[in-house]
This record gives structure tokens, sequence and C-alpha cells, in this order.
């Protein structure tokens, strides 16, 4: 009777240890797993982040590029075929200059505004601590007052080498004094930080 009581209370314990709670060794494998899992998550959802805020920054540049290549074409299609008298004397219709900032002037015919002075404008687009801007100056008028705008920022170099004819591309940097024969068009190059180059060629519009 004794025997058999025993081995009921015997069995009675080992149902109970099989039923029971977790064990300390399970909680503290379980625990492992789930801070696995949450690390592994975590580094993920940072690289989906960084990846996405890099995308949204080369969007940010290239749109910020295309404005300016847009500009520059607009420029070099309506340029003024001819010196003209300005503030500062006789003007070129192209420039080239690197002092004291790589600089391309552009003289311009005139946009119909009615807050705008009729005539040329002449056009600068100047780089100058990593930003490049552009700036209009009245050529007539205003006495020469001038107004801008950042176009890029973040810009290791820019470079402009003038096509003289097919497949012509002369080194570009260097002060242009003869301007008696305008280019036939410009390639310009931007060095952006993030980003990387980006080259287009434009064609210039006088007397073509």
């Amino acid at each position: 009777m004794d025997d058999q009581r025993g081995g009921m209370m015997k069995t009675g314990g080992n149902s109970g240890a099989a039923g029971g709670g977790f064990t300390l060794l399970e909680v503290m494998v379980a625990v492992a797993i789930m801070a696995i899992i949450g690390v592994t998550a975590a580094r993920s959802l940072n690289a989906l982040a960084a990846t996405r805020e890099a995308m949204q920054k080369r969007q940010t540049a290239l749109a910020r590029v295309e404005i300016f290549f847009t500009l520059i074409d607009q420029d070099l299609r309506v340029m003024v075929p001819r010196k003209i008298n300005g503030p500062d004397g006789v003007m070129e219709p192209f420039k080239l200059s690197a002092d004291p900032f790589p600089t391309l002037a552009i003289t311009r015919s005139g946009v119909r505004a009615a807050r705008m002075p009729p005539g040329p404008l002449r056009v600068l687009y100047v780089l100058k601590d990593g930003v490049i801007s552009r700036r209009l100056r009245f050529v007539q008028g205003r006495d020469g007052e001038m107004s801008g705008r950042d176009l890029i920022t973040g810009v290791k170099s820019i470079t402009v080498l003038p096509v003289a004819g097919k497949g012509d591309e002369a080194a570009a940097g260097k002060e242009s004094s003869d301007q008696a024969r305008v280019p036939t068009g410009v390639r310009v190059t931007v060095d952006i930080a993030g980003y990387g180059t980006v080259s287009r060629l434009f064609y210039i519009g006088v007397g073509r």
C-alpha cells in the first residue's frame, strides 16, 4: 500500500514537471533570440533609412543640376553677338575667367517683364566656396544693379571648355581675351560631392 502510494506520488510529481512553466534556461534562450531579432531588424531599418536619404540627396542634386543646365542653355541660345558698352566698359558677348573665381560671363538679350528694364543682361555663373550662383546684371538702367541666386551646393569643381568646331574643345580656365571668334558651343562639367561628375554640351545660338 505504501509502495503504491509512493508510486502514485512520484507519478504526480513527474506530470507537474512536464506540464509546468518554462525553465530558466528556456527563458534565457528565448530572450537571447528576441534580442538578436531586434538588433537585426533595427540595423535593417537604419540601413533602409540611410539608403532612402542618400537617394533623396542624389535626386535633389540632379534636380539642381538640371536647373543649372537649363539656364545656361537658355542664356547661350539668346546670346548677343556683339560687344556692348556696360557700366564697367566694353563687354564681350562671351567670356571665361578664373580670377578671382571660376566665372562664365554671357551677354544675353533681355527678358520681357513688367519690372525689368529693356535691353541686354550680363549673366555671370560663378563658383565660390563650393556654390555655383547665377547673377544677373542690368547693362542699361538701374546703374548696373545685380541680382542672383544660388543654384548648386557642394560643388568640387566646374570646367567650361569652348568648342570651336566639331570635336574641337579648347582647354578652359584661362583668361579669354580674344573674343572675336565666338565658339560654336561650350562643354560644361560639374563635379558634385556625393553625386559625381555631370557633363553636357551646349551650342551657342549666335548666327546659327
